[in-house]
């Protein structure tokens, strides 16, 4: 973590300039994403290797009682990740004041008072950074700049689908987050792959869209997701993003699952473009 490079880079995005959009790009804190497969498969205690998309799936993975390791190639993921799990203990109203734009106050989404609650809880870089972030710019300066992505789906259409956003989910949630194990790391998939190459996983979530990929970018993230037959247990599952008109066949990999990403009664014109792939090892493969 170069907590001076970070800032520079935040202050730059935030004013609207160019940065490294490998290393650096908007924070995505909500989904576009329905959450409410996570169910289907049993979480409780299982260890799951999450490419990083959004905080509220890491939060939906947590209420269900799963170990989380994840990652991503932004730099800023690090920092408001950690402020999102921080928040998580405070109130249902002031978590959601802060974070979600349309849920009550909106003067108060990313309020300074509401981050000194928990600022001294954080670690001394992450408060460094956000400290120097509140001394430069308002907080509305901050939520409509390109440093936050803003969900397009309100908090009534996000509390369909996302199990936290429930009152009773959320406390439950609050209650047992110190008993919550989660891990994230600043890497791209293939570090990943080869860092955990001596563990196993039960559950591995990629966000890979391979539909939009060319023939060479194709063949490399089929390569990533058979890599990661290794660290996959025997009965562990896959799951993958790919178009509703792909018709992708991943050697020693069985179809178990095809689910709508958005759930119909979300409204969105997006509800029927994609669909999630989940999948399982053959059974006469082996993990090496």
């Amino acid at each position: 973590m170069s907590v001076e490079r970070d800032l520079v880079n935040a202050i730059d995005l935030i004013k609207g300039y160019d940065v490294n959009k490998r290393e650096y790009h908007s924070v995505k804190i909500f989904t576009s994403f329905s959450l409410k497969h996570f169910k289907k498969h049993k979480l409780e205690g299982k260890n799951v290797l999450l490419k990083l998309r959004s905080y509220d799936q890491v939060a939906d993975m947590l209420s269900y009682g799963a170990n989380i390791t994840c990652y991503s190639t932004n730099k800023f993921d690090e920092y408001f990740l950690k402020l999102f799990l921080e928040s998580l203990k405070l109130s249902y109203e002031e978590h959601f004041n802060f974070f979600k734009y349309d849920y009550g106050n909106i003067g108060k989404t990313f309020n300074r008072e509401i981050y000194n609650k928990i600022k001294d809880n954080l670690s001394d870089d992450v408060r460094y950074f956000f400290d120097e972030l509140y001394n430069k710019f308002s907080s509305r300066k901050m939520l409509n700049s390109k440093l936050i992505y803003i969900s397009k789906y309100s908090y009534k259409q996000s509390e369909m689908y996302i199990r936290y956003f429930l009152r009773a989910k959320y406390n439950n949630l609050r209650n047992r987050l110190n008993e919550c194990k989660i891990e994230y790391i600043n890497m791209d998939s293939d570090t990943a792959l080869d860092m955990f190459k001596d563990e196993s996983f039960n559950f591995i979530d990629f966000s890979y869209n391979l539909n939009k990929l060319n023939k060479d970018k194709f063949k490399e993230k089929l390569e990533k997701i058979e890599k990661s037959l290794k660290i996959l247990k025997s009965n562990g599952k896959i799951q993958g993003f790919v178009g509703r008109n792909s018709e992708i066949i991943l050697p020693n990999f069985k179809r178990i699952e095809t689910r709508s990403l958005i759930d119909s009664n979300t409204n969105s014109k997006d509800c029927k473009k994609d669909y999630a792939y989940v999948y399982t090892k053959i059974n006469n493969i082996d993990k090496q």
